[in-house]
């Protein structure tokens, strides 16, 4: 008989304590930086209300908490939307502040502490704040836009099936699978033209996009980028006087890797190496060609590409510079697609592109450089008329 009052004893005891460790949580508390402010009441019925004013945008989200051990577990009601909020755990220091260590789901490895408010919530706001907030109509209406959405998506999708037995599998939407190299590439066949958008391990280059046309040969797609990703600029001065040579410029270039020539058509046996280019100053080297109507340009090392720049009549000084940002020049590059709609071939390997549901993602404008000012005269651009690889 003592036994078992001795159990009952220590188990009123352990529901005392219990009951005290889970009471402890019960309170409000806040925290504030700059343009943000939050507060969380936990409240006696189990339930908590977290108040949140970020700018112009309030929220107040509603759920329920409970206590393992010495934990705050808490756990929202459903908000209208997709994403619905993960784990979010917290323990109690010892001033008393929530301290919490798992924020929608993730760990947390900087210090978030909300401060204990010591003034208690009035019995009648504590209740009204214990009342879940009614989303049923905007969840109702947000699970409409989900699947009209589906239903759109799965049109386009449709859509483009369609258009790739008409124009041929270089049609669609090709979406990378590798979460660490994310890249985007979208073939329209009708116009010959490609757009991708970089990959994040690139992204500290300018240009975000590339943009271009493509051919298709021996069922592959060979892919060359427009002028904005060129990776030299030309430039041309017209002077008064006429003569049979035009004088070219490099500036801020290493010619060791360039060859120039001049004529109406293309001979890669005319090309004038670096070695003939005289050094004009730390930044400058010239060169001296014999005018014609077109400029041509050989780039590159092992796998050089060839640019070709019309020239008028009175362009006397030719003035080559380095595009300002960096850029990824394509040149023909290769891009095959397999027979299960899969591209293998772009970047090494590192990522594998598949067919996807079409997105709308668009270029930036056109970027505008500014016309140089070289030797006191003013100069203005020239734009390529071709990019292609040199054969050897």
């Amino acid at each position: 008989m003592n036994i078992q009052k001795t159990i009952i004893a220590i188990l009123l005891l352990c529901s005392v304590v219990a009951g005290a460790q889970t009471s402890d949580f019960i309170g409000s508390y806040y925290y504030t930086k700059m343009e943000y402010a939050e507060q969380l009441h936990i409240l006696p019925s189990q339930r908590f209300s977290w108040q949140q004013v970020y700018g112009a945008v309030d929220k107040d989200l509603r759920g329920k908490w409970s206590v393992t051990g010495d934990t705050l577990q808490l756990v929202f009601d459903e908000l209208p939307s997709e994403v619905q909020p993960g784990k979010f755990e917290a323990v109690l220091t010892d001033s008393g502040s929530l301290n919490f260590i798992t924020f929608d789901s993730q760990p947390v490895t900087n210090e978030r502490n909300l401060q204990a408010i010591e003034k208690k919530l009035p019995p009648e706001i504590a209740q009204k704040l214990a009342q879940p907030i009614d989303y049923s109509e905007a969840i109702a209406a947000q699970k409409e836009r989900v699947q009209q959405q589906k239903t759109a998506d799965q049109k386009r999708f449709e859509k483009f099936n369609a258009e790739r037995k008409k124009y041929g599998k270089y049609h669609g939407f090709f979406k990378s699978q590798n979460k660490d190299f994310p890249f985007q590439l979208a073939f329209n066949a009708k116009y010959h033209q490609f757009i991708a958008t970089r990959p994040d391990s690139l992204r500290d280059q300018v240009a975000t996009y590339l943009v271009g046309d493509f051919k298709v040969k021996n069922d592959t797609a060979y892919a060359t980028t427009n002028p904005d990703q060129d990776e030299i600029k030309v430039f041309a001065y017209n002077a008064e006087t006429s003569s049979e040579k035009i004088q070219v410029y490099l500036k801020n270039m290493d010619a060791k890797h360039l060859q120039l020539q001049t004529g109406k058509t293309f001979a890669s046996s005319n090309f004038v190496s670096a070695e003939a280019f005289q050094k004009e100053n730390d930044s400058v080297q010239r060169l001296r060609l014999e005018k014609s109507d077109s400029l041509w340009v050989a780039v590159g090392e092992k796998e050089r590409h060839i640019y070709n720049f019309p020239l008028a009549e009175g362009n006397h000084s030719i003035l080559i510079k380095p595009t300002a940002y960096p850029v990824e020049t394509w040149v023909e590059q290769p891009i095959f697609i397999n027979s299960q709609d899969e591209i293998h071939t772009l970047f090494n390997g590192k990522t594998i592109l598949k067919l996807s549901t079409g997105e709308g993602f668009y270029p930036p404008l056109k970027m505008m450089s500014t016309p140089p000012n070289f030797k006191g005269k003013r100069y203005f651009p020239v734009e390529r008329q071709r990019l292609f690889k040199m054969k050897e």
